[in-house]
């Protein structure tokens, strides 16, 4: 069973596989880090890709289902993945993910579109459980009504 598993890892398409349930992340991820790299005279290369690849990964961690921007700290030592609020012109109202930068772009993109799949999988998981209990949270509060 286990070496089961681990051989479905290996073949798991990546992320930059348009098949790949992560990929809308990493595609968002990735078109805002070639915005910086342009801004910083860098030349988007396969660490860029690592980096949007990690950056795919927190976004689902975080709940967030879309990247709108992609920002580096002063120092440039954390990458910021950004949802904005549609309805809501303050940045109080932003979903953010971040890692850190020098190991996202040492992290091969194999190794996060693996990550990718794990994490959505403990999402699910976790908006399973809060369904869950909003449904017995409500459900006493529908009986005492009727």
């Amino acid at each position: 069973m286990q070496q089961h598993i681990l051989s479905e890892e290996r073949h798991a398409p990546s992320l930059k596989d348009p098949t790949h349930p992560g990929y809308q992340l990493f595609a968002q991820a990735k078109d805002h880090i070639q915005i910086l790299d342009r801004e910083h005279g860098r030349q988007t290369d396969a660490r860029s890709a690592n980096l949007a690849g990690c950056l795919a990964v927190q976004s689902c961690k975080m709940g967030m289902d879309r990247i709108d921007e992609v920002r580096l700290s002063d120092d440039a030592s954390r990458a910021f993945a950004v949802q904005n609020n549609p309805y809501s012109a303050g940045s109080h109202d932003q979903l953010r993910a971040h890692v850190d930068t020098v190991a996202a772009l040492n992290t091969p993109l194999e190794q996060s579109s693996q990550e990718w799949t794990k994490a959505a999988a403990e999402r699910g998981q976790a908006e399973q459980h809060r369904n869950l209990q909003q449904e017995q949270t409500q459900a006493p509060a529908a009986r005492t009504m009727s």
